[in-house]
């Protein structure tokens, strides 16, 4: 069973989490790119520092309850367990002052010395540290466009952090627009598991020309996911007549605020080609199970940060298209050959084709395929890590 903070008590916490110094303060509790990229980072400092770290997550969730199942309750705290959407708009300002009450009086129990907060909407995460006197580090996954912040209260708060840390180069720039001291800013890629479960795809299993087009997207979806963008190019492709059959998998779940998002995008599409085959298959548990059967990862958000599926198809050398304007698939790719300049479904449709469709396919996978393999290394846990440690030991 989840224990909240309102169920803990002081006894427990001293006896659990006394002498702790660093938290993970996570926005959310729910699987979706920023919190499931903060557990890993947890866990590896959980790993590295043992008893110097816990998480709290501001809302109750899979991903929260997950983490208190693998972590233990002594490291693992879950602020406010109302779904956020079931909270009347009008009632918004104090909720956020109750969160700020609770996060203030866990920080009082453990006296942490460092707070770590995920995501520039974590603004209570951010003054409730600084209340208790703890040195503060902004950990941002947004770029512009991303957030909403019309009385400029976040950003004034953002700028009271120590340290800003930005996931990618667009990002670091946003926390200077956000008008953060680019002293303070520092720039930290996200990191996978290279030594562990991940490998690559093995040349035999990799499609001949006009066979079986096996596509992948994986995300939470949103409306600035574009679903509709990924159909539309499975489309384009199933109707170019280069492959014989194209299948698409969906995974991820809906975004908690739109639920019948997926129904609605195939509404849109009811008429596709019979070469096609559309697959949803929810939430994945076992990512290597997700990617081990994709010949190509298509990815066509409108903002991106630094994309978590781009980076997790990398190190499994599996070819990612997107578009040129999503500047963090660039900066994890390192190239722009599977980038389309036009945002639409026939030009990323026409980027597969380029790829897959050639005389010297397999040659031409192979070198990608060796290029991404050297590239991955650049993004390993162990490096996130020890970045991140250079920022920790300039705040204690």
């Amino acid at each position: 069973m989840i224990r909240f903070l309102s169920d803990c008590s002081s006894e427990m916490i001293s006896k659990e989490i006394i002498g702790l110094k660093t938290v993970f303060v996570s926005h959310s509790g729910e699987k979706g790119g920023a919190p499931i990229v903060l557990t890993r980072l947890f866990r590896q400092a959980l790993k590295e520092e043992k008893e110097e770290v816990y998480l709290v997550f501001r809302y109750q969730g899979e991903l929260a309850e997950a983490c208190r199942k693998e972590f233990g309750e002594g490291r693992v705290f879950t602020i406010r367990d109302k779904d956020p959407r079931k909270i009347n708009t009008l009632n918004k300002p104090f909720r956020k002052l109750v969160d700020l009450y609770r996060l203030v009086k866990l920080f009082k129990e453990i006296k942490p010395q460092i707070v770590i907060a995920n995501s520039l909407i974590n603004t209570s995460a951010i003054v409730a540290g600084l209340w208790v006197r703890a040195k503060v580090a902004v950990w941002a996954h947004e770029v512009p466009g991303m957030i909403n912040d019309p009385l400029r209260l976040r950003s004034f708060w953002i700028r009271k952090a120590r340290f800003g840390i930005g996931v990618s180069e667009q990002v670091c720039e946003y926390l200077k627009e956000l008008g953060m001291d680019p002293a303070k800013i520092r720039l930290i890629h996200h990191g996978l598991d290279l030594e562990g479960e991940i490998h690559g795809n093995q040349m035999e299993e990799i499609i001949p020309p006009r066979g079986l087009l096996k596509l992948g997207a994986l995300a939470v979806w949103s409306p600035r996911k574009r679903l509709d963008l990924i159909m539309e190019t499975a489309v384009e492709l199933a109707r170019s007549g280069r492959f014989n059959q194209v299948r698409l998998d969906i995974g991820g779940p809906m975004d908690l605020w739109f639920p019948h998002l997926f129904a609605e995008i195939m509404g849109r599409f009811s008429e596709k080609p019979p070469s096609l085959t559309v697959r949803f298959l929810g939430s994945i548990e076992e990512l290597n199970l997700f990617y081990q059967d994709l010949d190509a990862v298509l990815v066509t958000s409108d903002k991106e940060a630094l994309p978590t599926v781009v980076l997790e198809a990398l190190v499994r050398q599996i070819p990612v298209f997107s578009f040129e304007d999503l500047r963090g698939v660039q900066e994890i790719l390192g190239e722009t050959a599977l980038l389309a300049r036009e945002r639409n479904g026939a030009a990323l449709a026409e980027k597969v084709i380029q790829f897959f469709i050639n005389p010297d396919h397999l040659d031409t996978l192979e070198q990608w395929q060796k290029a991404a393999m050297s590239r991955s290394r650049l993004f390993s846990l162990e490096n996130q890590w020890k970045a991140f440690q250079k920022v920790l030991s300039g705040l204690g």
